[in-house]
């Protein structure tokens, strides 16, 4: 399989390195879309060219778009006239523009492009998912609470960054990270959709966000985000008839809800740690597992289900 990417550094260059590494792709086409490249910042490896004309692209059997968000629709538009599967990094657009864009794309197109929200490959999503399905031993869903922090506002690459100077949401923490969390809830609920979106200036900049959303009837839903604060990886589960709690590597379970003292007032009930898990290689992990799903899908030449595009489409309005 020969696939190409559009794209170097940062992301790009994890997308990169796993391609060169899967044993399922025979050769690797870079598309330097900067003529000025940093010769450091090449990952320089085995079945890897590096191109500065896109058209060497074209007889690949995959494209992997890891540039810009604004640069996200020209080049789908690009590689849907080649009829070659498409691999895009999220959100897929940045505007009303971007949707429409989307939504008029052929069905039987759609079905070989691919969004990456790669949280939905990580165990955090498949935690979640089954906690909110075993309604016989946890109860129904009405609260998620969900926090992730670090003190990236106060390093000094921060306010070099073209992500973090952009003025649009995706390149914001709202969009950038609360876009992989929106797209969970498409599926883990019918149809979320938003009721509160807060933003605070920290750190001279945009760099903190509380999200209040609703789904379904009756499930509330918390999601801060902010590069200003001490590291904070959480999320909190509320059933009606037990809470989890992921944090720190752990999975605590606290049920039933019916526990009480000698006075039969309520208690809280005992803590279980029913998991540990590696939270920091949760992002890397998902990311491989993304990638896998969409290399295998190219190599037996199969359609990718739908839905895939359509809760991606759906987390790009959200926020629009």
């Amino acid at each position: 399989m020969i696939v190409g990417i559009i794209g170097y550094r940062n992301h790009a260059g994890r997308i990169l390195e796993i391609l060169q590494n899967s044993k399922e792709v025979d050769r690797v086409k870079v598309y330097l879309y900067k003529k000025k490249v940093v010769k450091k910042s090449i990952n320089k490896k085995k079945k890897t060219d590096y191109t500065y004309s896109i058209k060497t692209l074209f007889q690949c059997d995959a494209i992997f778009i890891s540039s810009p968000t604004k640069t996200h629709q020209q080049y789908i538009n690009l590689f849907l006239k080649k009829n070659i599967y498409i691999f895009c990094e999220k959100p897929g657009g940045n505007n009303l523009r971007g949707v429409r864009f989307l939504e008029n794309i052929k069905i039987r197109n759609k079905k070989k492009i691919y969004i990456n929200y790669n949280l939905l490959f990580s165990k955090r999503f498949k935690i979640i998912n089954e906690a909110i399905k075993n309604k016989k031993k946890y109860g129904k869903i009405i609260y998620i609470d969900i926090k992730l922090a670090s003190g990236i506002s106060y390093k000094k690459e921060f306010f070099n960054n073209w992500r973090f100077n952009s003025k649009n949401i995706f390149d914001q923490i709202t969009g950038n990270i609360g876009s992989h969390y929106v797209n969970l809830l498409f599926w883990l609920f019918k149809k979320p959709y938003k009721k509160n979106i807060l933003k605070l200036n920290i750190n001279k900049k945009r760099d903190t966000s509380l999200m209040v959303l609703k789904a379904d009837k009756n499930v509330l839903i918390n999601l801060y985000f902010s590069y200003s604060t001490p590291l904070v990886d959480e999320i909190s589960l509320f059933f009606t008839n037990a809470t989890i709690n992921i944090n720190n590597n752990k999975i605590i379970v606290q049920e039933p809800r019916d526990v009480f003292d000698k006075n039969k007032n309520f208690i809280s009930p005992p803590k279980k740690v029913i998991k540990i898990f590696n939270q920091d290689k949760e992002y890397s992990n998902s990311l491989k597992n993304s990638l896998h799903f969409f290399i295998n899908k190219v190599k037996k030449k199969e359609n990718i289900p739908i839905k895939y595009f359509n809760n991606s489409v759906n987390t790009l309005k959200f926020f629009i």
